[in-house]
């Protein structure tokens, strides 16, 4: 019983401070999650392409042997803000810098008001990060949809993640049973402009996953990367855009800003993204 009053606490501060989703995991659960797994078995390399632009050659995550929880955060980001998604080269995306203000202020209530030691974790997983999609599957925020997209029953594919671990063991909250994909027309995997969908990844035959990556292994990462690179070859120049209120601090409001737009057609063709959000 106490263990879910912490859960519930904890959830609740975390909203109180701006999440819209909240949930916990199992570490060793989350050692045995499919990106997990593989990331141990092959390396940060499958089709070809590692994870991200600045992601060198790696196999194992290091994590602090004595954490027992993993707390997942999730900020909604629905179409009508694509600003939230803009990647600026003063630093980052305003939806991420919120989920990290929050993540770091609910940190330190945790820390002060329940006496369990935490630790934020970097968006990167060769930085000591999570997969957070394989975090939120196990903490039942929701399911891994047909675009490779953790889809949630409140948002659809429209958030984004962020974690912590806790010294703690703390109840999980999933997973849950919701899949809204198994009937759908797949309008996200049409909608992709690379056609990043169309062909399935084959594993070595020693790779053995009860559940495959990208849900049936129909995700080509390195297409979907080619688009990236378009993103960011396309760039804008804003300056002084006042979408970038409230983020001076940061110096993100700047006559010498740089914005990425990045692709979210199969998120945004998603019919369980058009739910209307609370924000």
């Amino acid at each position: 019983m106490q263990k879910y009053k912490i859960q519930k606490r904890i959830t609740s501060k975390a909203e109180e401070l701006g999440a819209d989703l909240a949930g916990f995991a199992s570490v060793e659960a989350l050692k045995k999650s499919p990106s997990h797994y593989l990331l141990s078995a092959m390396g940060d390399s499958i089709d070809g392409e590692p994870a991200d632009f600045s992601s060198r050659s790696f196999s194992r995550v290091e994590w602090p042997s004595t954490v027992r929880t993993v707390l997942i955060i999730a900020l909604s980001h629905p179409e009508t803000k694509p600003e939230l998604d803009w990647f600026h080269s003063k630093g980052n995306t305003i939806g991420n810098r919120m989920l990290m203000d929050i993540n770091k202020n609910l940190s330190a209530w945790i820390e002060e008001t329940e006496g369990i030691k935490t630790y934020p974790l970097s968006y990167y997983v060769e930085k000591g990060g999570v997969y957070l999609k394989d975090a939120a599957i196990l903490a039942g925020m929701g399911c891994l949809g047909r675009n490779n997209s953790l889809i949630t029953p409140e948002f659809g594919p429209l958030v984004r993640l962020r974690a912590m671990f806790l010294e703690a063991e703390i109840e999980p909250t999933g997973p849950i049973n919701f899949d809204p994909c198994n009937n759908c027309q797949e309008y996200c995997r049409k909608a992709c402009p690379q056609e990043a969908f169309d062909s399935k990844v084959t594993l070595p035959d020693d790779i053995q996953l009860a559940s495959l990556p990208a849900r049936d292994a129909f995700y080509r990462r390195a297409k979907c990367m080619h688009q990236m690179s378009l993103d960011w070859s396309n760039s804008e120049y804003l300056a002084g855009d006042e979408t970038l209120g409230g983020m001076d601090k940061e110096g993100l409001r700047d006559t010498g800003n740089v914005v990425v737009k990045h692709c979210r057609q199969c998120e945004l063709a998603c019919p369980a993204g058009s739910i209307v959000t609370k924000r």
